[in-house]
């Protein structure tokens, strides 16, 4: 509904007179009449022509009249957003997500979407790149946020680029190679075997995957294999292992006395993003969110 005035104006505009538009919205016509005036004087300019033969707008009224009709527009594309957004607000949406997504992006962002979407489930999976596409083309999930190197040509899929994650290496804090004698870290690293993460969803295994990301990795050297953060980070306390995780884990790393071996370590991964399906029933609940991940990311940056 607009403005009472702009409606009325409106009306009396479509039926040519006062009495006319008067019967149609079931007013009085003192009433309508009085509308009209002080919306003229509001504006400051005559809208209509008054002669025998009824109405016509004025060269304001002709102007006032187009302008009315796009907010008319407008205010019922507003209310079917509305509608819209309180029909899918008791609906699910399901993300699948790399660990950077998961560690550093999502409890934020999830935090801000529960606000104005109160009644929304959000199921997060974790995984790497590889699985989560596959069981994203299975139709597993919503949204994918993954690395970005990999995502299958399909013509409704939308791939939004965000963020370029850097991954390091970590080792238990007394680890030798921390002990501050080696001169060049990066060639020291070489010498100890590696502990990898991988996801828990798919049977899939490809070292090749980690070595695209971390160049000073040789695939011999991969001496653990663990589907578990916290497994591989417990693991990592008690032997002389090394990993390379996304710099996001630092956090979570230090519970367990793991730290980042040096700065120096850092790589840049792919690109990463987000991913969905722009002609899925959720495509609106899903730019609903991946507008608030933007304005996340944008900070985080």
């Amino acid at each position: 509904m607009l403005h009472r005035y702009v409606e009325y104006f409106k009306a009396i505009a479509d039926a040519g007179s006062v009495s006319a538009a008067a019967q149609s919205l079931n007013v009085s016509q003192p009433a309508l009449s009085r509308s009209l005036r002080l919306l003229e004087e509001s504006v400051g300019v005559s809208l209509f022509h008054r002669d025998a033969r009824g109405m016509n707008l004025t060269v304001y009224g002709r102007a006032l009249y187009r302008h009315v009709c796009f907010m008319e527009r407008e205010f019922q594309h507003a209310e079917d957003e509305i509608e819209r957004i309180r029909a899918q607000a008791a609906q699910r949406l399901t993300i699948g997500a790399g660990l950077v997504w998961l560690h550093e992006v999502l409890p934020y962002v999830y935090a801000r979407f529960r606000e104005q979407f109160q009644r929304m489930r959000i199921e997060v999976y974790a995984g790497d790149s590889t699985v989560l596409l596959q069981d994203f083309v299975s139709g597993r999930y919503d949204i994918v946020l993954c690395g970005l190197q990999n995502v299958p040509r399909l013509d409704d899929v939308a791939c939004v680029p965000m963020i370029g994650p850097q991954f390091t290496y970590f080792a238990r804090s007394n680890h030798p190679i921390l002990d501050g004698s080696h001169r060049d870290v990066r060639d020291h690293v070489k010498r100890y075997e590696l502990a990898v993460y991988k996801s828990t969803f798919g049977e899939t295994y490809r070292p090749e995957d980690d070595h695209r990301m971390m160049t000073v990795i040789a695939r011999e050297r991969i001496a653990y294999v663990s589907t578990s953060i916290s497994n591989l980070l417990r693991t990592l306390t008690i032997t002389d292992l090394i990993a390379p995780l996304p710099l996001a884990c630092a956090d979570d790393a230090r519970r367990y006395s793991v730290i980042e071996i040096s700065p120096e370590l850092r790589r840049p991964s792919f690109e990463s993003g987000a991913i969905y399906r722009a002609t899925s029933d959720s495509a609106g609940m899903v730019e609903d969110f991946l507008s608030m991940v933007k304005d996340f990311t944008n900070e985080y940056d």
